[in-house]
């Protein structure tokens, strides 16, 4: 089941528009707006901690063992993750703005996770499009982005392990007409047990604060 969100705001003041079918982009008076499509998970508790910060509701084991292959060509077991805390996205790297604005966000948040990113925390963009994102494009998109990091996976596999994994999170991927895929506008903690511990909206969330959510959580 796939909802769809209203928008908010993200840390940097620039606006963000939800639409269905796509997305446009456009600075505006120095502001970054954005539309796009989007699908969320249907578990969202609305306990918020802080704006754009979530309490999950989601029970499932976010960490199957499901293989799947990072950006650099090496196949890794999810579950082998368990035992980290776990900040996660999805992505496809021929999206053309959205999962770029997501990732620069989840930049931020690296940037402020220091050490703690690789020995406590990992961070892992899985693809929404398995058929097109292989190891050389995921690294590509990696590099691009200031992404390519110590504690940072880009994955990819076979599109019903993806779709495996994206039925944890209570997410789906969807197909628009014109080729293009439903955004899943949102980042996950999973905790080390694999449970989903928060659900954070790159909209309206400051990559501080999410960093320092994350930190939390890695200290327990």
């Amino acid at each position: 089941m796939t909802r769809r969100l209203a928008a908010g705001t993200d840390d940097s003041g620039g606006g963000w528009r939800m639409g269905r079918a796509r997305w446009t982009l456009a600075i505006v008076g120095g502001a970054m707006a954005v539309s796009l499509s989007l699908a969320v998970g249907a578990c969202r508790s609305r306990v918020v901690q802080q704006p754009g910060i979530y309490d999950a509701a989601n029970e499932a084991d976010c960490l199957p063992s499901v293989r799947l292959t990072d950006q650099h060509g090496r196949v890794l077991d999810l579950a082998v993750l368990k035992g980290k805390v776990v900040l996660a996205d999805f992505i496809y790297t021929s999206c053309p703005g959205p999962c770029e604005v997501m990732t620069a966000q989840l930049a931020r948040v690296a940037r402020h996770l220091d050490g703690a990113l690789g020995s406590k925390v990992e961070i892992v963009s899985i693809t929404l499009d398995p058929e097109h994102d292989g190891p050389v494009q995921m690294l590509n998109f990696a590099k691009t982005h200031d992404a390519e990091r110590k504690g940072w996976l880009f994955l990819s596999g076979a599109p019903k392990a993806v779709e495996t994994v994206m039925a944890a999170f209570k997410v789906e991927r969807r197909r628009e007409p014109n080729g293009m895929i439903d955004h899943v506008i949102e980042f996950f903690l999973v905790g080390p047990d694999g449970r989903e511990l928060r659900q954070y909206s790159p909209q309206q969330a400051a990559p501080k604060a999410v960093a320092q959510d994350v930190l939390r959580f890695a200290a327990r």
